[in-house]
């Protein structure tokens, strides 16, 4: 009875996980299609909002940014760079718990005039929940080649 009970208890905590999971991707893809559209118009203050007002963002080895005030100057010096672009998910997972969400993914930013592929990486997102709104706490990524 002992294992039977175990194994009940090992397969629900999986259901669980997966529920959760799917919670978190329902609840994260809205908040990236509109960070998409908003990285089409090159409007990084809109971007910036998105960013926990404590958040951090990491290029591993090489720098850290902290604030959106920082934040928000990168990404108007990139859009100043690359000019409209879309922003393209994929392999993505999703987990959470009631105050943190996270995502890890590949990404690729493409131009969306003169040429496709501006530059691919892995990324890590930490959201937390800030003023009653999901905001990225910890962005980590780096680039591929």
């Amino acid at each position: 009875i002992i294992v039977k009970m175990l194994l009940i208890l090992t397969c629900l905590a999986c259901l669980l996980a997966n529920v959760a999971a799917r919670d978190v991707e329902a609840t994260l893809k809205p908040l990236y299609e509109k960070l998409n559209k908003y990285g089409l118009k090159r409007n990084y203050a809109d971007v910036a909002k998105f960013y926990h007002s404590q958040g951090v963002l990491v290029k591993r080895n090489e720098h850290v940014l902290y604030g959106r005030e920082q934040i928000a100057e990168r990404y108007k010096k990139l859009y100043e760079r690359i000019g409209p672009h879309m922003f393209v998910l994929s392999n993505e997972t999703y987990q959470g718990t009631r105050d943190y969400m996270m995502a890890e993914f590949n990404y690729q930013v493409l131009k969306t005039k003169e040429g496709p592929l501006t530059f691919k990486g892995e990324m890590i997102h930490i959201w937390k929940r800030e003023d009653g709104k999901w905001r990225i706490y910890h962005e980590e990524y780096k680039g591929l080649k």
